[in-house]
């Protein structure tokens, strides 16, 4: 496990329309050095990274519906989220990746 595992996260809303509201989300999150397998190898250890994430919101007044524009990993972070030492057999340690930078919209109607 990592000695600190941090997470902040900020939303402002607003009201810049008579027909709804927005808000603007955002967070940040700190993971220190990792050990991502159990023989604790430097080899596969994850260093300390961070990672941000940001959303925009519309919303009725009524609550009827909402729109959504959103990215993961703001700053398109690479980091090892989890590895496997097979090195006794077959031979090879595997290291897999996080996500890229990823993109959503989405849109929510209730009636």
């Amino acid at each position: 496990a990592p000695e600190l595992d941090t997470q902040l996260g900020l939303r402002y809303d607003f009201t810049p329309w008579e027909w709804g509201q927005s808000s603007v989300l955002g967070d940040i999150s700190y993971r220190s050095k990792t050990y991502l397998e159990v023989n604790s190898r430097e080899t596969l250890a994850q260093s300390g990274y961070s990672v941000s994430n940001a959303a925009i919101v519309l919303e009725s007044t009524d609550n009827q519906w909402s729109l959504m524009f959103g990215v993961k990993n703001l700053t398109d972070k690479r980091y090892r989220s989890h590895a496997f030492d097979l090195s006794a057999f077959p031979g090879v340690m595997l290291g897999y990746y996080n996500a890229p930078r990823t993109y959503a919209l989405s849109a929510n109607y209730s009636f």
